[in-house]
């Protein structure tokens, strides 16, 4: 008897993806992407599609989920897995955090997404921990116990930066004048980006989207400035999270702006802000670190989620 296809279910912040998989596997022709903003709820998107048995659902969202429920920020969509099973006949359904997604879906990733950076290249499956820098920013080790992993919530872009060696001040320390340091998030996300190259950069008059193709083309002596401030706290929250949760696995960066400044990174002080650790400095090397660009990573995961 054929088992029934499991729905994969990936919903951002402005877009929604959904994927049909088989055995854990995704089907990627089946992919299909929606604008929430065209829709009243995800289950609006989901009746559309699900017309048939399925025999589970997995919801990946851009934003916190407890006890099986969750609810988005940019649009007001509250998801259960509750209602998830009953709307549509599946016999489970998981809701997890897209950050959660991209670590369950390590093990599929395509090779040729992945770009190497820093430390040992190895196929180790110890812990590892996935870093997301774009629109916003997490952070989440993902661990294997016996032959399933198990991948924890994090919030960890609210957490306050610690000072960065060489990074100006005035860039690290928020801009209501009460001297405290700006959370990593404000600084690491795609508008921490924006603000970095405004600040190290006033004369750039390009677009957002052009930082690093233009720094690419021409070697910008502000851009250079302003991304190698952005690379070294980088380096430094990275170098932080990774003595946190030792990930021997390697350490994997995901999102628009890791993924966009990972091929300049070398040449930009991320390494030596990664290694900045005292005494553990060299203990820094046995850390492997990645920048990975595969569009399917979050639906993989939500796969392997639903199946373990």
């Amino acid at each position: 008897m054929t088992q029934a296809p499991s729905v994969l279910v990936d919903v951002g912040g402005t877009n929604t993806r959904v994927a049909f998989a088989k055995d854990g596997q995704v089907d990627a022709q089946s992919v299909l992407r929606f604008k929430n903003a065209d829709y009243s709820h995800l289950y609006a998107i989901l009746d559309t599609i699900i017309d048939q048995k399925v025999s589970g659902i997995c919801v990946d969202i851009a934003g916190p989920v407890s006890n099986g429920t969750g609810r988005l920020t940019n649009v007001d969509w509250l998801i259960s897995e509750d209602q998830l099973c009953e709307r549509y006949g599946a016999t489970k359904s998981l809701l997890i955090n897209d950050l959660q997604a991209q670590a369950y879906g390590l093990n599929q990733l395509d090779p040729t997404a992945i770009h190497h950076i820093h430390g040992p290249v190895s196929d180790d499956l110890e812990t590892r921990l996935v870093i997301n820098i774009g629109t916003g920013f997490n952070a989440s080790p993902i661990y294997k116990v016996g032959a399933r992993y198990f991948v924890p919530e994090n919030e960890a872009g609210h957490a306050a930066l610690a000072p960065c060696e060489d990074v100006d001040l005035g860039f690290l320390i928020g801009k209501d004048g009460d001297g405290t340091f700006r959370s990593v998030e404000h600084c690491l996300s795609g508008d921490g980006l924006w603000q970095c190259v405004q600040h190290f950069a006033p004369t750039y008059a390009g677009p957002r989207q052009e930082i690093f193709p233009t720094f690419a083309d021409t070697n910008d002596a502000g851009l250079r400035m302003a991304l190698t401030a952005f690379a070294k706290v980088m380096g430094s929250v990275a170098g932080d999270l990774s003595l946190t949760h030792l990930p021997h696995g390697g350490v994997f960066f995901v999102g628009g702006v890791a993924t966009g400044i990972a091929p300049f990174l070398n040449d930009l002080g991320f390494e030596a802000a990664f290694k900045n650790k005292g005494r553990f400095g060299a203990f820094m090397d046995g850390f492997g670190v990645y920048a990975c660009a595969d569009d399917l990573a979050t639906l993989k995961g939500c796969a392997v989620a639903l199946m373990q």
